[in-house]
């Protein structure tokens, strides 16, 4: 599988930060904060999603391990992989609609067939692809509810 989340345009700044212990995380992986620390983002949770993995980085038990990370803010919208397919009552809505992370590292995707945590909002769909079909991308923001650099970059 490729990259799960990757930038689309200037929007998302890169920034590089410290890693949990015990980390295995893959480019393209939704990042969260653990203790001030980065952690790999686990599906079907509502946790606020930092960014997404620069790099691929796997942290030791003990020492000290940096990551690269593109950060989800406001304005970053990213190329996702797609899973799932979009409920019938969805399947003929405009963009906007608001689906879960689903996988794991390596593997993650927006899961457009589950919207418990609404952690993603589809904001666009490659040239030739209806919102309702089951491509296999889309491109997306982090719904504003779970962005954590909403107050984190705050002056």
């Amino acid at each position: 599988m490729g990259i799960s989340f990757s930038p689309v345009g200037n929007g998302a700044p890169t920034l590089r930060w410290k890693m949990a212990a015990s980390q295995t995380i893959a480019k393209g992986d939704p990042v969260i904060m653990s203790s001030g620390l980065l952690a790999i983002a686990v599906a079907n949770n509502s946790t606020a999603i930092l960014g997404f993995a620069a790099e691929s980085v796997t942290s030791a038990s003990s020492g000290n391990y940096y990551m690269d990370i593109w950060l989800a803010t406001n304005n970053a919208k990213f190329k996702a992989t797609a899973s799932g397919t979009i409920a019938v009552t969805n399947f003929f809505t405009a963009t906007g609609d608001c689906y879960d992370l689903a996988g794991t590292t390596g593997a993650f995707t927006v899961n457009k067939s589950a919207s418990s945590q609404d952690l993603f909002q589809i904001v666009g769909m490659p040239d030739g692809i209806e919102h309702g079909t089951l491509g296999t991308t889309c491109y997306v923001i982090v719904n504003k509810r779970y962005l954590l650099t909403q107050n984190l970059l705050q002056p």
